[in-house]
């Protein structure tokens, strides 16, 4: 993964230069005016990351613009006229752009409607450093690593970090679909929302035909696949054996242009193994397919570079095989399509299954249930069902979907004070009249979505130059779906019903109508046995003296209860411990 890297220094004491231990081949832009000296570097060989200047502007976009009509200079010249959030509107696409407004002295970081791309600032009295990584800060001497115990405090919570946090003290991600504006003469900065998809989930709902809904899903995502694609010969899918990934293969292999191939993963474990359905899926479509299985030896040597991977802790267990077919990959393919969103976008996720259940049961009820489940711990389900239950407005259960860990026990692990991040997520304003997962929807793409799943795959990929790509999230495929009716997208209780009826078209009944077995990875189970030694190299309670973060006592405890248990709950906690105790030791070791 290439950085793009600029700073603002309004001491004017530091050398113009790029400062840091990153590749010599970066294209500079310096500038010098009366309120601070202003530095832009960007990879000359990288297409993903542009930097062009003219009279007017200094602009850096990261990512894809999928618009052909509009290069980079075309961007500049439509600035000149429009502001910032209408050339946003305007221009198709997956990016992020810095913006030197040389006219005004005004700076502007822009990010995607979804996350697939990043924006990170880090802001003192002095400086300001902007990148699309937080690596390109770690060797620079004006970046001050401190770590944020708060944003750690929910990180242990949740096993990921919200945005806008980051897990040091005063840097911070530009929220999805938002854009920061910066003024150099005040320093006064001010974010703007240019997008909102809670728009369109407030909207009526489209009076189609079931036949028209289907037939138009299907033309909106096959030109998002084609846009993606643009002019690449050499893609990829990472083919799980699902809904979601089979339907993307299978609207690709209709373009006989393109050099089409597959990847999967598979695990030992024949109750979590889906490789073998992937294999006659891309049998039946007639594609090239490759498969990976899963051992202790990748999971140890995917955890020895997550750090080098992602720049902060992000303890899904399924970013490791991603990781594995990204490395892969790489070697055949420049472009990898992935299924995210497709849960969420056809509301068949798991957890909103269990909240509209929930919803059905009188209010008084739930409350009644709850107090029965109370005395139960954080870490079983009965006390996380017990939290969401007494939630009198349903919409608040969200919190506690990943929630593994109870703020009050986070407490008790870390040695410094911590306090409870409030969720930016809870800002969401809907409509009285919408339906209930409608509500919830919008808070899954979010954070869920953003600082989960498209931090997993778009780092993977970036890391082995691959460009991700991720059509159920293209912005006409989600604004039409989000005013499609929940009783459509589930018709009949059958998940993703829409999709299903579009797979119908490309593949036969037997190889879509089975169960899923979703995609576990026995990374635990690994811990306890073959990698082992990997556990206690880095949670042992010298390292944990020696590093001063956590209390080694409770730590320990939660090791103990993980060794001795099959709970989920005591996996991803210590999971999320050493995801954390690799990631430190990549940042702070000597």
């Amino acid at each position: 993964m290439s950085f793009n890297y600029c700073y603002i220094d309004y001491s004017k004491q530091n050398e113009l230069n790029l400062n840091i231990d990153i590749a010599d081949n970066y294209k500079e832009i310096k500038i010098r005016n009366k309120y601070a000296n202003i530095y832009f570097s960007a990879p000359s060989s990288d297409d993903s990351i542009t930097l062009v200047e003219d009279a007017y502007f200094v602009l850096l976009i990261n990512g894809a613009i999928e618009s052909k009509e509009f290069s980079p200079m075309k961007l500049l010249e439509l600035l000149r006229d429009l502001e910032i959030q209408e050339v946003l509107d305007k221009v198709e696409g997956v990016f992020s752009l810095t913006l030197y407004d040389k006219r005004r002295d005004q700076f502007y970081l822009t990010r995607d409607h979804f996350g697939l791309t990043n924006q990170y600032y880090y802001q003192t009295d002095d400086i300001i450093l902007f990148s699309n990584s937080l690596k390109s800060f770690k060797h620079c001497s004006l970046f001050k690593k401190e770590i944020n115990f708060d944003t750690l405090g929910q990180y242990l919570q949740y096993s990921y970090i919200f945005q806008p946090n980051t897990m040091f003290m005063d840097c911070y991600k530009v929220k999805t679909s938002h854009f920061m504006k910066f003024d150099l003469a005040s320093k006064a900065l001010e974010e703007e929302k240019y997008w909102d998809i809670v728009d369109f989930y407030n909207l009526p709902k489209v009076n189609m035909s079931e036949a028209e809904i289907i037939n138009t899903s299907e033309r909106l995502l096959h030109s998002a696949i084609k846009s993606k694609v643009g002019n690449s010969k050499k893609v990829g899918t990472f083919l799980s054996g699902g809904y979601d990934s089979s339907a993307l293969t299978s609207l690709l292999s209709c373009d006989k242009t393109i050099d089409l191939q597959t990847f999967t993963v598979g695990f030992d474990n024949h109750e979590l193994d889906e490789a073998p359905f992937a294999q006659k899926i891309a049998e039946h479509l007639n594609v090239k397919h490759s498969e990976y299985y899963f051992n202790s030896h990748y999971l140890e040597s995917r955890l020895m570079c997550f750090a080098e991977v992602y720049d902060e802790p992000l303890a899904d267990m399924a970013a490791l095989p991603t990781m594995l077919i990204s490395k892969k990959s790489s070697d055949n393919v420049k472009i990898l399509f992935g299924g995210e969103g497709g849960d969420e976008i056809f509301a068949s996720s798991g957890f909103i299954q269990r909240v509209n259940l929930i919803n059905k049961i009188p209010y008084p009820i739930r409350l009644l249930i709850s107090y029965i489940l109370k005395p139960f711990s954080i870490r079983t389900r009965y006390a996380k069902l017990s939290k969401m239950l007494k939630q009198k407005n349903i919409e608040n259960i969200w919190k506690y979907k990943d929630m593994t860990l109870s703020f009050g026990i986070v407490k008790k692990l870390l040695i410094s004070p911590v306090y409870e991040k409030e969720m930016e997520f809870k800002k969401i304003q809907s409509k009285p009249h919408v339906h209930l997962l409608d509500k919830l929807f919008p808070l899954m793409f979010k954070s869920y979505v953003s600082d989960n799943l498209l931090t997993k795959f778009s780092y993977a990929a970036g890391a082995h130059q691959l460009s991700p790509k991720v059509p159920y999230l293209d912005r006409k495929f989600v604004e039409f779906l989000a005013t499609v009716d929940v009783d459509v997208k589930r018709k009949n209780g059958t998940n993703k019903y829409i999709l299903h009826k579009i797979l119908q078209k490309y593949l036969p009944s037997k190889l879509i109508d089975r169960p899923k077995k979703g995609f576990s990875v026995p990374a635990g189970k690994m811990l306890k046995t073959e990698s082992r030694a990997l556990l206690d190299t880095y949670i042992n309670e010298e390292r944990l003296r020696k590093e001063g973060i956590f209390r080694p006592d409770e730590v320990l405890n939660l090791k103990e209860r993980f060794l001795t248990s099959d709970s989920h709950y005591d996996e991803q906690n210590i999971w999320n411990v050493l995801i954390f105790q690799i990631w430190y030791e990549h940042w702070f070791s000597e």
